[in-house]
This record gives C-alpha cells, structure tokens and sequence, in this order.
C-alpha cells in the first residue's frame, strides 16, 4: 500500500476539530482532538482518542472524567491555543476563558456547545487511546455550526 495515496485517501474521512479538557483537584489537561464520534444513544456514548501517555490521558485515568469542547466554524485560532500543553492561570486555559462545569470539568466560554463525561473504558489501539465516555452533562452554548478539519487547511492521520 502506497502511504502517500493511504494519507489521502484516509484524510477524506470527516472530522471535527473538539478540545477535550480534564480537570482534578488543581491539575489540568487540555488538547485539540479529532477523533471525536458517539458510540451509543442509550446509554449516550462517545469514543474520543487521544496519545497515550499525554496530559489528557494521565489525567482522565485519575480523574475518571472528561470533557469535551465542540468549536464553531471559524475557530481556528481557539483550537491552536490547544496545540500545545494547556496552562491554567485563573480561570483561563491557554488563554481562553473557562469555567467548571457541572460535574467539575473545564468548559470552555467561547464554544457552541460541550459536554462531559464519565470515562467508562480505554483501550490502546495503534499509536492512540480510545476512551469511552458516557455523557453525563450536556451544554448548549451558542448557534454556531461545527468547525470541521477539512475547512481548516489542516490534516491529521492517515
């Protein structure tokens, strides 16, 4: 298999952009992902990957949670801010505003709508981590339709 002709071809999926945050006592982690879809409507799933070993990773293990941040068409300089290792001062990550949601994850201010979960399995598959959440809170925050990978320039995978 050629991986040039794999890439492309593996790159057509469909994908959102979403930054998954996980908080616990005063430690945080918060990274862009993906690789976000439900899995189940009763009970409400969702898998979400991520890189072993990360920030997002370590801490939703201790945490048993996790969040994650749906971004808006057009919220690309938001989901850069989530490129590297979040850094918490105040109530901001990264520079973007926050607050704690109702079963104590970050939401972020700025985004359309978000939800938490309880992380019910992690599996390694590959180079990442497949978490499975069941969704315990659910924001509606704003209109806005979601950003999508494909509009950004951006790739991942493949």
């Amino acid at each position: 298999m050629d991986p040039a002709v794999r890439g492309r071809v593996l790159r057509q999926l469909s994908y959102g952009l979403y930054v998954v945050t996980v908080a616990t006592g005063d430690e945080v982690a918060a990274g862009a992902v993906p690789w976000v879809t439900q899995v189940s409507i009763d009970p409400p799933l969702v898998s979400a990957c991520w890189t072993p070993g990360s920030g997002i990773a370590l801490l939703a293990e201790r945490a048993g949670r996790f969040a994650v941040n749906i971004l808006g068409a057009g919220q690309e300089q938001l989901a850069r801010a989530f490129f590297t290792a979040a850094v918490r001062h105040g109530d901001t990550l990264n520079g973007v505003p926050f607050r704690t949601g109702n079963d104590g994850m970050p939401i972020l201010s700025q985004v359309p709508a978000a939800f938490e979960c309880t992380l019910k399995d992690r599996r390694r598959f590959g180079d990442h981590e497949l978490a499975v959440g069941e969704v315990t809170t659910v924001y509606e925050l704003g209109k806005q339709p979601p950003l999508l990978l494909s509009t950004t320039g951006w790739f991942y995978g493949g």
